[in-house]
């Protein structure tokens, strides 16, 4: 729960002095495990707003750990909220354009922060159209963040291509086939769509190791790239302009980004094992 935006404006909520107490927030930071990217953990003399503390804390959790720092920014946020921070009226009240940052910058990491400070994750089934859309975009860009929990992330990765996959077949068709499988929602997703979907018989011949079939279609993904360069990009002398779209090329720059992630990260591993052994890396 911390991005750019966050560590901006949840430091914010500290300024000229409002909030807890600096050893409440020395508390905080130690809990989360960011005590030492508090300036005083450095030089307890140093004299530093609540501001300034809490932003550079936030700003090295984004980082290093941003698991610790989204644990942080639910702390501070709660209590900024039990110092009355979230109450019109009161002397700690943040204010109005301050909670209106606050709040679009929550919404883009799809979560709603309420009036009075609450912090809920928003429930995709109680949206629909532009605002269902706008949602899906925010966990899409928590995706592609990433998470400490492995196996949350792709249980979460494939809800969240489910729930991608049904919003297209409502948007285009009205509805979808509840009892569907997931194949058949993402095949029916890209059909309406006007997109190519795989035939069926592609991924009957991917390995039964899912592990492995996520690999051979990371491979096939990279040479379709290659070929859409080949055929529509400005290299090798062409000189006629690219027909390329626009969307064409954010699907092949994503594309080849993952496509490099995954050789880089098996390229390191590795290289661990190799150094882990006593043996050369450049061998």
């Amino acid at each position: 729960m911390i991005s750019p935006e966050i560590a901006t404006v949840v430091p914010r909520f500290f300024d000229g002095g409002r909030g807890p107490s600096h050893d409440e927030l020395s508390r905080l930071f130690e809990r989360t495990g960011l005590a030492e990217a508090d300036p005083l953990c450095g030089d307890p003399s140093l004299t530093i707003g609540k501001m300034k503390r809490v932003r550079a804390v936030l700003g090295t959790a984004l980082d290093r750990d941003r698991e610790a720092g989204g644990r942080l920014v639910q702390s501070l946020v709660r209590a900024v909220r039990a110092y009355s921070g979230f109450q019109r009226g009161s002397d700690s009240y943040v204010g109005d354009d301050l909670l209106a940052e606050a709040q679009r910058a929550f919404a883009d990491i799809g979560y709603e922060l309420s009036p009075d400070g609450a912090i809920h994750a928003r429930r995709l089934e109680e949206l629909e159209g532009a605002e269902l859309t706008d949602a899906l975009w925010a966990y899409v860009r928590r995706a592609r963040e990433g998470a400490g929990d492995n196996a949350l992330v792709v249980g979460t990765d494939k809800d969240l291509l489910e729930a991608v996959a049904r919003h297209a077949l409502v948007e285009t068709t009205g509805g979808y086939a509840t009892q569907g499988n997931f194949p058949a929602t993402m095949y029916q997703a890209f059909e309406r769509l006007r997109l190519s979907p795989a035939p069926p018989s592609v991924s009957d011949q991917l390995d039964s190791d899912p592990r492995a079939a996520v690999q051979q279609a990371v491979y096939l993904l990279a040479l379709a790239v290659n070929r859409l360069r080949n055929e529509q990009g400005t290299g090798h002398g062409r000189p006629v302009p690219t027909a390329l779209l626009e969307d064409d090329s954010k699907i092949a720059c994503h594309a080849t980004a993952l496509v490099c992630e995954v050789i880089l990260a098996a390229l390191e591993g590795r290289v661990l094992a190799i150094v882990a052994k006593g043996g050369d890396r450049a061998r």
